[in-house]
């Protein structure tokens, strides 16, 4: 068996922490969105920019996500699926 167990705890924690991290993000900007068209017109430029500054670092926080998420199917992947002893064979 060629696992490295630390590592795969240690992507599974970023894996679970960049997932709540992008949820939270996307939240924000679907909240946002829907309140700009209510807004007043001065108000809009700078909550649109406000917005244009987080897709930005949601979509850099996404590309993480995926790398993260590749590596730690790499190594889930080597993970053994073991039989239950009292299972019919």
């Amino acid at each position: 068996l060629n696992l490295d167990l630390d590592k795969f705890l240690e992507l599974d924690a970023q894996k679970l922490d960049l997932i709540i991290k992008v949820d939270e993000l996307r939240a924000i900007k679907n909240k946002v969105s829907k309140e700009i068209p209510n807004m007043s017109p001065e108000e809009r430029p700078s909550k649109i920019a406000e917005m244009k500054k987080l897709g930005e670092d949601l979509a850099l926080l996404e590309d993480e996500q995926k790398k993260v998420e590749d590596s730690w199917k790499e190594l889930y992947y080597k993970v053994p699926n073991l039989l239950d002893p009292t299972a019919a064979i």
